[in-house]
């Protein structure tokens, strides 16, 4: 039996039909990650899950992957088996008696968009389980008018900041962005948190248009010229700027510490699918069972029709590599978040995390 497939539609008895054809083993969990536009059939899932006794964790995203396709409706589903309990995430979250009965395991982490705890509890993760674990992740749904909240269990809406499925799986994962970045250097010499006050003692909005200007360049897009925080021995780490607030700061999609290193960086949608394409050639895939894509929301209005080509690329690579891996589902998210070889747990913004299950 496949570990990932897919629901088509909105139709939560469509839906049941084909969760109702898994043979579901005891301390299995589904992992469900639902289009928003179908979250009416959630409840109904929920209800089975409850009468099945079947642990379900899962979060709304504004799109979904299918092979080459965006799909703005249906759920993909990941069966797991449970090497830890369903772990909530709330800040100040304590140390889990259980943490070393998940060294060697894997990780899926979902994160509340609304909350701003993210990546402080990706670092009190990465404190207690460091490399003991593989690790992959999304941040969910915006715009939650109708719950307030991205994530569910089969108990139904959780307002926890996240939701940690520990389990008893191997990944092997790899990532690509591919913008190019200007050789101007900002100094961050003033933040809170994810808001950049000043960069070169000048306020942050002064000292980023003064960049794109010198190279012809016209703000007519934050979207378009995110911020890399330059590290020497890994890549930039990627920081969208969403908005640029009336003070001068600059509000960014992750913290941005004081004292780092910035470029700016320029989107091109050629090299960002081209980079997709390296990231997919460099993923370890011969004893793959699935393949789970965490690709950035924003990449798709930034490459316009190269999207639909750095999809096909990334499918048609993993196939040719390995003709037994079935087609690839995913999300579009607020927020990607890999743990490398080379480096920390981190949250990351218009990024692709492949992330191969074994």
């Amino acid at each position: 039996m496949s570990m990932q497939g897919w629901l088509s539609g909105s139709q939560s008895e469509a839906w049941l039909a084909q969760l109702e054809r898994i043979e579901w083993k005891e301390n299995e969990i589904l992992l469900l990650l639902a289009a928003s536009a179908s979250q009416a059939a959630l409840p109904a899932v929920w209800q089975w899950a409850r009468d099945k006794g079947v642990v379900v964790a899962g979060s709304l995203f504004p799109a979904l992957i299918r092979g080459e396709q965006v799909e703005k409706e249906g759920a993909c589903w990941l069966r797991l088996t449970l090497a830890a309990p369903l772990l909530p995430l709330y800040p100040k979250q304590e140390e889990p008696p259980w943490r070393h009965d998940v060294q060697n395991t894997t990780a899926f982490l979902l994160f509340n968009c609304q909350r701003g705890e993210t990546e402080q509890l990706l670092d009190g993760l990465y404190d207690y389980l460091g490399h003991s674990i593989r690790c992959i992740g999304a941040v969910g749904e915006s715009d939650l008018k109708k719950t307030g909240t991205a994530l569910f269990t089969q108990d139904g809406w959780c307002e926890a900041a996240g939701l940690a499925v520990f389990a008893a799986c191997g990944l092997h994962t790899s990532r690509g962005y591919g913008f190019s970045s200007l050789p101007d250097v900002l100094i961050v010499t003033k933040a809170e948190k994810n808001r950049i006050l000043e960069l070169n003692w000048q306020s942050a909005r002064t000292a980023y248009q003064g960049v794109l200007a010198a190279h012809g360049l016209v703000l007519d897009d934050v979207g378009r010229y995110p911020l890399g925080i330059v590290r020497e021995e890994s890549v930039d780490l990627v920081r969208s700027v969403i908005e640029i607030a009336a003070d001068g700061s600059l509000l960014c999609a992750g913290e941005v510490p004081e004292n780092a290193v910035l470029s700016v960086l320029i989107a091109e949608g050629e090299a960002m699918a081209a980079s997709v394409a390296a990231a997919a050639e460099e993923v370890e895939v011969t004893a793959a069972r699935g393949a789970l894509i965490v690709n950035c929301y924003a990449r798709e209005q930034l490459e316009g029709s190269f999207f639909t080509k750095e999809l096909s690329v990334l499918r048609q690579t993993l196939q040719r590599r390995n003709p037994n891996l079935g087609e690839p589902y995913g999300v579009l998210s607020y927020g990607e978040i890999v743990l490398p070889s080379d480096g920390i747990l981190e949250l990351c913004n218009k990024t692709v995390v492949i992330g191969v299950m074994v």
